[in-house]
Formats: structure tokens, C-alpha cells, sequence
């Protein structure tokens, strides 16, 4: 993939190192990802060279032209809505389950930061006016952001 066009990393990672669940990060991932496929994003693995619980991938950002180096931060914004939106799904799946813990996104914008909890907002326009109202820049380096989903353990099955 040209390096010209804008890309933002995208990290999905254990919320607690100390108790590591790489299939939780894993499924997140999957089908996180293939949700925002399906609605017409292009994310692409990012390889490393390192093995761990970590999934990092690239999600290809639209612009306008490949040289378009800035997103408006509503734009921005929508991305991430949209993110945490499939998140929120992905967590809702089984209503007759306790509730999972929630996942954390944090993200990261030259030198500036805002965290958002799956929990934290009834629906994805509750998200968006958080990730709004969190001061990040009014323009995005795509290549000057990451995204972390953290992933909780899956919590152990009752008997």
C-alpha cells in the first residue's frame, strides 16, 4: 500500500497485561474489523515482526486526494463513532449474560488524547458528542494517530 495515502493505526490490545486473553483481543478484532469492512472501510494487517497479544492493523482513512494529509476532526470523529458503535455491538450480543466489562478506546493525536468507555454513552450519537467534546485538534494527521481498543479478559463461565 502506497505510503502517500492517509492511514491511522489501529491497536487492539489486553486492557490488563497482567491478565492477557489473546482470544478476547482476537475475536474483538475480527469482528470489529470485519464490521467496519462490511460498512466499506479498508483496514489492512500491520505486520510487525512481533508476536503477542497485540492485533495491529491499518485503517485507511478517505480523502479526497492521496495527498490530502488532514481530517477535520468531525470527520475524525465519525470514524471513531463508527468504531466504537461495532464495539458496542459486539458487547451487547448476549442480553441474557451479565453485562461484559466494558473496552476502552484511547486516542491518540500528536501529543493530545481522549479515552472513551463502551459503557459510557447509551448510543453511538452519545459517543460522538463525547469524542467531540474531548479537545483533541480541529484538524488529524491520520499517520499521527493511533487508536488502542483495549480488550478486557473474557470473564469465566458461571456454573
Amino acid at each position: 500500500m502506497s505510503t502517500n495515502v492517509p492511514q491511522i493505526t489501529l491497536i487492539f490490545t489486553d486492557a490488563d497485561p497482567a491478565q492477557p486473553d489473546p482470544a478476547a483481543v482476537g475475536a474483538t478484532a475480527r469482528t470489529t474489523v470485519g464490521a467496519l469492512r462490511a460498512a466499506g472501510a479498508t483496514i489492512t494487517p500491520d505486520y510487525t515482526g512481533t508476536k503477542g497479544a497485540a492485533e495491529v492493523l491499518l485503517w485507511v482513512v478517505a480523502a479526497s486526494t492521496a495527498t490530502q494529509s488532514l481530517m477535520a476532526l468531525p470527520d475524525f470523529a465519525l470514524k471513531v463513532a463508527q468504531l466504537l458503535s461495532e464495539i458496542r455491538k459486539l458487547r451487547g450480543a448476549e442480553p441474557a449474560a451479565p453485562p461484559p466489562p466494558p473496552i476502552t478506546v484511547v486516542v491518540r493525536v500528536e501529543g493530545a488524547s481522549a479515552t472513551i468507555s463502551s459503557a459510557a454513552a447509551p448510543d453511538a450519537d452519545a459517543l460522538l458528542a463525547q469524542l467531540l467534546a474531548e479537545g483533541l485538534p480541529k484538524h488529524i494527521r491520520p499517520d499521527a494517530t493511533t487508536i488502542t481498543v483495549q480488550v478486557p479478559p473474557t470473564p469465566p463461565n458461571e456454573i
